[in-house]
Order: C-alpha cells, then structure tokens, then sequence
C-alpha cells in the first residue's frame, strides 16, 4: 500500500515536533520548559505556514483510506487554528503542566487526520485520539476537579466508544466494506438493521455533542474543572466530533428521511434547553459551556438540513454556510473565553461566583480588552455589521425557502431560540458598561501600567483577541455591503 506523504506535510511536521516535546518531558528537569508554550506557537504557526504553501497539494494520499481536498485545507486552517488558541489559553492562565502540550498537538494531528479519511475505521481512530486526549485534560488543567463529574465523563466517553465500534460493525456487515463512499439505502434488504444502526449513531451523537438528554454532563464538567478544559472541548473536541457526524452523514448516505427528522427534532430540543440553561447560571464556565453547545446545535441543524434537501435533490449552498458559521464560532468563541480568562487574571482575581457581577465596570477598567470583547458578543448575538449575522441569516434564509411547512417550523424555532441568546448575550454587554464596583476599578487601575510594560503574554492574548474581533468585523461588514446590494454574502469564502 502506497503512501503519498507529500501531501500530508503539516501533519508529519507536527507529529515529529510533538515527538521531540516528550522528550524534552522525559530528559529535562520541568521547571527548564517554561518557554515550551512559546516552542509549540512556533510549532503551530510553522504548520498554518506549510499549509498555505502547500494549499494546492491535493489528491489521494492513500487509496480508500485518506484524501485531500478543498474541504481538508479549510479543516487543516481550522484545527490549526484552534491549537493555536489552545496554546495561547495555556501561556496566558500559566497552568504548570507541559504534558498538557504534547497532548493539544496530538489532538490536533488527529482532527486533521480525520477530516482527510474516507473510510470509517480510519475515522473512528483519528476521532479516538481526540477524544483519550480529553480524559487526561480535565485532570491536568485543573488541581480541583470533581471525580464525579470527570467518572460521569469518562463513563459516557467509554459508552460512546464501544458504540462507535458496534456502528463499525454494523455499517461492514450491511455492506461488506469500510469505506465513505458505498450508499446504504439503496442496498436491499436491509430492514431493521439499518433503524438499529440508525439508533446507535443518534445515541453516539447524544453523548459527544452533549445533546438531549446528555445535555448535562458537560456543563458540570466545564464549571468543576474550569477554564482550560472549557475551551478544549469547545473549539477541539466537540467541532472534531461534528465533523466525524458531517463524513458520516455525507459521504456515508446513512441518513433516511425519517432519521433527519428525528435528529433534527432532538437537537431542537437540546437547543431549546441549552439556551434556556444558559440563562439561569451564574458560573461562568458553565455559562460557556451552555450557550457555546447551543451554537454547535445551530450549526449541526445547518449540516442535517442540508443531508434533508439532498434526499429531494435539492442543493442551496448550505454546506458552505454551515462551514463559515463552523470557521466564525472557532474565531469568535476561542477570542471570547481567552478574553474572559485574561480579564479573571490580570484585573478581577475571582472565581466567577456570580459572572454578572463580575463583569460590572469592563469598560473603564480596561477599554481596549473590552472594546474587542465587544465585538464579539454582539457577533455571537448576530448584529447586523458582524460575521455572526451573516450566517444565522443565511442559514434561517436557506432554511424557511423552499420546500415547505416543515421547514417553516424549523425556521420559526431557530428565531425564537436566536432572540434568547439575544437575551442572555446582550445582557452581558449591558453589565459590562454599567456602573463598576468602585473597589475592582481602583484594583484594575494599578495593575493595568505593570501589565502593559512587563508581561508578554498579556500582550500577547490582547493582540490576539483584538486580531479575531478585526476578523469579525471586516467579514461582518464586507456581507452586509454585499447583502444590501444583493451580491452574494459570503463569496470570497466558498468552498
């Protein structure tokens, strides 16, 4: 079997480095790696790099086991990114645990690797390696965390496993083969096998997605284990599940009428509770973990409804919007908990105990942090003149067109549940420009000379941070001039 490696360059550039990583962590004394976080930016960026000058290398790296394409550059940028957020998150919250790196390039390697297969045991594997990654970080990221929360986790992820390989099974004795590509409906005979392989991937999706009535886990896990472990499973693990579902769903045609209707119903649902969820919490970890899960359930009911039309041959170009919308949440959201996690550090010193209150006073304590925030609040709200607008109004556009009352329905849901992340999102902003408490503005103002002159990582983030609110707005902007003249929105990213 013939292996083109010349295609996978990024990859094998960033399993080699996160090789030399673990023995830096076998043969030098820990308390020498403080720069390590800084190695693996480089590491990172090295890689976005490589990716761009090799963009156009596309074509079978092995046959029927992986490919490249369009699409697998988009997802290389993603992850890419996503690692490079991850690292900074890291240098920023200074959690004394270098294993922690060797585990974000693993992670990485393996949601790339899994949006090049196409076959379904290559899949699970490269999904598998994502997902051992996440049984360690809530422990390492965290000296506090709840075994009963982490043992819910491990049980559910263990459950989900043994699922996948039943659905492997399943999916080979139906058709004989592995690959992505075989059409299951049209084979005959198929009967019950193909309802009970329909079942177990509904339940897999349940548990990985954190969707109804498994909508619980994560959020628990989120507010006992905190900061670090939020963001990994926002912007890495839960986009490299849905992307694992999207293959499946695609490629595989595993998706009768029936079981569209079925799962798109249960992710309403979820969304419905997670928005409502969000509302009431007053940690601000969990608060994150709620309504980030519901914007996956948007983008997830994108990707379905797109599976819906192709049963009726229809196309609307909503695979692209859902890829956009998937690129602006891993932008906007990875900003958001970054910023959320600076401002902890450098001005409150809290635990988030009531966020709401916390948050009074942002904008005199530290304009420029709170400016870019901002942004991306009324972006995650979907304010005209943002990217967040954008997408939700091309998904519910495409959505409510064409083909009839059902999709109505779907449409008049997404609204309802867009006007109560509107709620819960603009409420924030509203507490972050009002009064502040006078004793946290006096704090802040001492600290915020000593941040500026000494430490870089501060700076760091906040370059960051502003850099994906500049993002943001110039896409933002950029559809809403092509909106009002009836150009299309997003045109200069389609895939």
């Amino acid at each position: 079997m013939s292996i083109d490696f010349s295609l996978i360059i990024p990859e094998i550039f960033i399993l080699i480095s996160s090789f030399f990583i673990l023995l830096f962590l076998l043969f030098i004394n820990r308390k020498y790696l403080s720069w390590l976080g800084y190695l693996c930016l480089i590491i990172i960026i090295t890689a976005l790099i490589l990716t761009f000058i090799f963009k156009n290398n596309t074509g079978i790296i092995s046959p029927n086991l992986l490919k490249v394409n369009k699409i697998s550059n988009f997802f290389r940028y993603f992850f890419l990114f996503s690692g490079l957020a991850l690292v900074i998150s890291l240098i920023i919250s200074k959690i004394e645990r270098p294993e922690i790196y060797t585990l974000i390039l693993i992670s990485i390697s393996g949601s790339i690797l899994l949006n090049h297969s196409i076959n379904l045991l290559l899949l699970i594997f490269f999904l598998e390696i994502v997902t051992v990654s996440s049984y360690f970080i809530p422990i390492l990221s965290s000296n506090k965390s709840s075994w009963l929360s982490y043992l819910r986790y491990g049980i559910f992820g263990i459950i989900s496993s043994f699922l996948l390989i039943y659905f492997i099974s399943l999916v080979f004795g139906l058709t004989g083969s592995l690959s992505l590509d075989i059409n299951v409906i049209s084979i005959e005979k198929l009967g019950i096998l193909l309802i009970i392989a329909n079942i177990v991937l509904m339940v897999i999706m349940m548990i990985r997605l954190s969707l109804f009535p498994f909508h619980f886990w994560f959020p628990s896990l989120a507010k006992d284990s905190g900061f670090f472990t939020t963001i990994f499973f926002i912007i890495l693990f839960i986009p490299a599940n849905l992307l694992a579902f999207q293959k499946i769903f695609e490629r595989l045609y595993f998706t009768p009428l029936f079981s569209c209707h079925i799962t798109i119903g249960l992710i309403c649902l979820t969304l419905l509770f997670l928005n409502i969820g969000a509302i009431f919490q007053k940690n601000i970890w969990r608060f994150l973990a709620f309504s980030n899960i519901a914007q996956i359930c948007f983008i997830f009911v994108g990707i379905l409804y797109s599976q819906y039309l192709k049963i009726y041959s229809i196309y609307l170009g909503i695979d692209n919007i859902t890829l956009i919308y998937l690129l602006i949440y891993l932008i906007s959201t990875s900003a958001l908990i970054i910023g959320l996690e600076t401002y902890r550090i450098y001005n409150l010193k809290t635990n988030w105990v009531d966020f709401l209150e916390d948050f009074r006073g942002w904008g005199k304590t530290n304009p420029i942090l709170s400016l870019t925030l901002f942004v991306i609040l009324i972006s995650q709200i979907g304010v005209p003149g943002t990217a967040g607008f954008l997408v939700k109004y091309s998904l519910i556009k495409n959505i409510i067109n064409p083909t009839g009352h059902f999709d109505f329905e779907i449409s008049i849901f997404l609204l309802i549940n867009y006007l109560i992340a509107f709620y819960y999102y603009g409420r924030i902003i509203l507490y972050m420009w009002s009064k502040p408490k006078k004793h946290i503005n006096q704090e802040s103002e001492s600290k915020k000379i000593k941040i500026l002159k000494k430490d870089f990582s501060y700076i760091l983030v906040l370059s960051f941070i502003t850099l994906c609110s500049i993002i943001i707005l110039i896409i933002g902007i950029y559809g809403f001039t092509n909106l009002i003249s009836n150009k299309p929105l997003l045109s200069f990213l389609r895939f």
